[in-house]
Parts: C-alpha cells; sequence; structure tokens
C-alpha cells in the first residue's frame, strides 16, 4: 500500500513540476528572446555612459557577452583619451543613453 502511494504521490509532483517548469521556461525563454533583440537594435548606436563612480563619457555599443556581465564598446571615449576598444563590467554602469535607436 505505502509503494502505490509513494508512486501515486511522485506522479503528482511531477505533473507539478513539469507544468510549472515548462511555463516558467517559457517565459525566461520570451523574455530573452525580447532582450536579444532590443541588443540587437542597439547594435552600431552611440550612447552616454555613467558609472558609479562618476565617469561619464560616450562610446559606440558593440553587445555584451554571452552572459551579460560585460558590455562592448567602439570609441569610448575617456578622461585619458579615446580607446578604440573597451569592455565594461554591467554592475559598474549607472546608466546609459541612446540618442537614436533604429527599429
Amino acid at each position: 500500500m505505502r509503494d502505490l502511494y509513494t508512486s501515486r504521490l511522485k506522479q503528482k509532483v511531477l505533473y507539478f513540476t513539469d507544468m510549472s517548469d515548462t511555463r516558467e521556461q517559457s517565459d525566461r525563454s520570451k523574455l530573452r528572446s525580447d532582450f536579444l533583440e532590443i541588443v540587437d537594435c542597439l547594435l552600431g548606436e552611440e550612447c552616454s555612459i555613467k558609472l558609479y563612480s562618476g565617469f561619464e563619457g560616450k562610446g559606440v555599443f558593440r553587445g555584451s557577452d554571452r552572459d551579460v556581465l560585460h558590455f562592448a564598446f567602439q570609441r569610448l571615449d575617456t578622461p585619458t583619451g579615446v580607446l578604440d576598444a573597451a569592455q565594461l563590467r554591467v554592475t559598474d554602469i549607472d546608466s546609459m543613453k541612446f540618442s537614436t535607436v533604429k527599429k
């Protein structure tokens, strides 16, 4: 009798887990897809960047790494000069402002 109860309980747990995981996975997939579409629209656009340290500069947005831990920029204007290429940690960025965005 106990084995039958355990088996039915496992079936119920699997059923509810599978449904919520599928829904959550679908929601996450949609959010990721939307985010990547936005990043794609921003590629090559000039933006103003403000860091938590107080640094403010301009550069051309080139994208992010796979885990979105770093953003890449081209022609980043810094107090010491213009960098041809640079990566900034996302956690250091306070804001980014884009003047125009292609659709």
